[in-house]
């Protein structure tokens, strides 16, 4: 996206190497902007997801027994305080 030499590595790569690559840098503007958008959304949504397990492994249901028609349902007390 920035044309910078075939040699350049994230490994080997310079603030010299940057510098030069500033006229691409506006030129593509537009599109590295859209890039950055799309990788912070992807951020947001991995920290969701790991917020989310944590909260599976971590949380305990404390339930009580429903009885209707004869069947017995199992039911989380306290639903509202576990969901938020």
């Amino acid at each position: 996206m920035l044309k910078m030499p075939k040699e350049v590595t994230f490994d080997n790569l310079t603030f010299g190497n940057l510098l030069d690559s500033v006229p691409e840098m506006l030129k593509k503007h537009k599109e590295i902007k859209e890039l950055s958008d799309k990788a912070q959304g992807e951020v947001t949504i991995r920290e969701a997801i790991n917020e989310l397990r944590i909260w599976c492994e971590t949380t305990e249901f404390v339930l009580s027994e429903y009885e209707s028609n004869g069947r017995s349902t199992p039911l989380i007390k306290e639903w509202k305080e576990v969901i938020t």
